[in-house]
């Protein structure tokens, strides 16, 4: 029986020795679009994809995508060739991707902002027999190179009649740029002031969850 890859590649009438040298390329890093500009593919690092803004696991195998999903790992028979890829999706054929104009084939040297991309937030509070606080900051990177912060904060206090006062209020902060050297977040805000923050777990893939900064633990899992 022919593998998947071998039947896409009779599929789409390229030959075995086009499919072995697609394999072994390694210009797939950068952004790839389909025909009409959707959907939007891009190879952030050899084991980290994203499409239609989805970050996915990933890697290279015989042909084939193999792709971390939701509900497990999906295999993409694909063919890069003559500058399309062309990737065979369960259930709805062929899709042939190209690079945009202007696209770089690879991210910018030295680029490892990917890494650290969504929202990291902290979080802190007390409580005892007159009320309670709470606090938590939250910081957004784009993983592009830039980033925004903002806070929340809200209180409960016990008034000597017995009833109860409260409030919350939310606020902006300073944003900025960031650069990712190794474990290393080095940060330079709006205002001029700069700041390093530590990684302080990794995924598997290698994107950052969890950020310590001025001794405050800024956590991805902390923003659910």
């Amino acid at each position: 029986m022919r593998s998947p890859s071998v039947i896409l590649a009779l599929l789409l009438g390229v030959s075995s020795g086009a499919m072995a040298g697609g394999q072994a390329s390694s210009g797939l890093l950068g952004e790839w679009r389909g025909e009409d500009g959707e959907p939007v593919l891009i190879f952030d690092s050899p084991t980290r994809l994203r499409f239609n803004s989805e970050v996915r696991a990933y890697t290279r195998s015989a042909g084939r995508f193999l792709v971390q999903e939701e509900g497990g790992v999906v295999a993409y028979p694909y063919v890069l060739e003559g500058g399309q890829l062309k990737i065979a999706f369960p259930g709805e054929g062929v899709v042939v991707f190209r690079r945009p104009a202007k696209s770089a084939a690879v991210k910018p040297a030295g680029g490892q902002e990917y890494l650290v991309q969504g929202s990291f937030c902290s979080y802190s509070g007390s409580s005892n027999y007159s009320g309670s606080y709470s606090s938590s900051r939250k910081a957004f990177f784009d993983g592009r190179g830039r980033f925004a912060t903002g806070g929340e904060s809200s209180f409960n206090t016990t008034l000597y009649d017995g009833g109860t006062a409260g409030g919350a209020s939310s606020n902006a902060g300073p944003g900025g740029r960031y650069r990712v050297q190794g474990n290393k977040v080095f940060l330079t805000l709006s205002d001029g002031t700069t700041g390093v923050a530590t990684v302080n777990m990794r995924q598997s893939d290698g994107s950052v969850s969890e950020l310590m900064y001025e001794g405050t633990l800024y956590a991805k899992g902390l923003c659910e």
